[in-house]
């Protein structure tokens, strides 16, 4: 029991350490964090009440003032496909 309480914490600690690793690669590639980017319209390194609601309302398809479920994964779908596309861009900038 002990062995596996062991285990559970050490893949625990390793998987929590990843994800960071991986959420600072990703604000250093983009200067902050990765979603601050998109929702910075003005990009003065902050995030506005004008501009979370404006995030708010571009997830609010049906713009009835709350978001579903349904909303938030079609929005991570959409920017899924942005980042895929931003991906391809910076690649060709490499060459």
């Amino acid at each position: 029991m002990k062995n596996k309480i062991l285990a559970l914490t050490v893949l625990s600690s390793l998987v929590f350490a990843l994800n960071l690793n991986a959420e600072k690669d990703a604000r250093e590639h983009h200067g902050h964090h990765p979603g601050m980017k998109m929702m910075d319209k003005n990009n003065d390194g902050q995030i506005s009440k004008e501009e979370w609601m404006g995030h708010f309302n571009e997830i609010d398809a049906d713009k009835n003032g709350n978001i579903t479920k349904e909303e938030m994964k079609q929005h991570h779908e959409k920017m899924d496909g942005k980042k895929h596309d931003h991906k391809h861009d910076h690649d060709m900038h490499k060459k």
